[in-house]
Parts: C-alpha cells; sequence; structure tokens
C-alpha cells in the first residue's frame, strides 16, 4: 500500500514538472549555443572588483586641484567621494566603459545604499557618473604631480 502512495506522489510530481527539453529536436544545438554563450556573459559580467581602467583619481576640475568638492577616489572596491565613501557590492557591466555599481555609502553621520552609473569616455581620460539625481557629472582623470 505504501508503495502505491509513493508512486502515486512521484507520478503527481512528474506530472507538475516542466518537460526537459529533447536534444533530438531541431535548432536545439543553436539554442544550448546561445544558452552557453549567455551563461558565460553572465559570469563576465559581474566581476568582484571594478575594472583598471575606470581606477584612479577624477574631479570635475581639470586642474585636479589637492582638495575639492568634486573629486572622486575609485579603487578596485570603493568609491571616495569629497565627504562620503561607499563599499561596492555589486557591478553590473554593460560593456568595457559603461557599468553601474550598487554601493554601500556613509558619510557625514548617514549610510545610504545608491546605484551609480559609470561610463569612461575619451580613450579612458574622462568619467560620467550618473547617481539618478538627474544630474550626470563629467571628470577628467588626475595625473599624479610630481
Amino acid at each position: 500500500m505504501k508503495l502505491f502512495v509513493a508512486l502515486g506522489v512521484c507520478a503527481i510530481l512528474a506530472a507538475c514538472s516542466p518537460p526537459k527539453a529533447s536534444s533530438d529536436a531541431p535548432g536545439d544545438a543553436s539554442s544550448a549555443a546561445a544558452s552557453d554563450a549567455a551563461a558565460s556573459s553572465v559570469a563576465v559580467a559581474a566581476p568582484s572588483e571594478l575594472p583598471a581602467g575606470f581606477v584612479g583619481v577624477w574631479d570635475a576640475n581639470p586642474a585636479c586641484p589637492a582638495t575639492s568638492d568634486t573629486k572622486l577616489t575609485v579603487s578596485s572596491e570603493e568609491l571616495t567621494y569629497f565627504e562620503s565613501s561607499a563599499t561596492i557590492r555589486k557591478i553590473t557591466v554593460t560593456s568595457l566603459t559603461d557599468l553601474v555599481v550598487d554601493a554601500d555609502f556613509s558619510g557625514e553621520g548617514e549610510t545610504w545604499t545608491r546605484a551609480i552609473h559609470l561610463v569612461l569616455g575619451d580613450d579612458g581620460k574622462t568619467l560620467t557618473t550618473d547617481e539618478g539625481t538627474d544630474k550626470e557629472v563629467k571628470r577628467v582623470r588626475c595625473v599624479a604631480k610630481s
């Protein structure tokens, strides 16, 4: 009797499961290849650190003064502004020069989470940031002064 109950449960569960794809159906090889490509691009599209091209010191003031309220220092795992800093939680890559960073911020006694859109331009010489405030900030890469 227990055997029949167990078989009945298995039959019900099998009926609820989605059908398995048959490898004999035409076009399945291309679907599998597309699926494999999508899976591999997802792995590449979620790095744990910012790509090297984004790392550096950036400022909206081309003179890159030592003290500036528009200075942004980008490391592989953190963003540092004039009065706040952010630890990167997630990186979504759109292209080699375009990504979105989800980060945990702290500054002036407060904490918050924000997504920041970062776009490299001019062969890596400019960085445009959009923090969802409808105001993009274009910064230039600061060169270390000797």
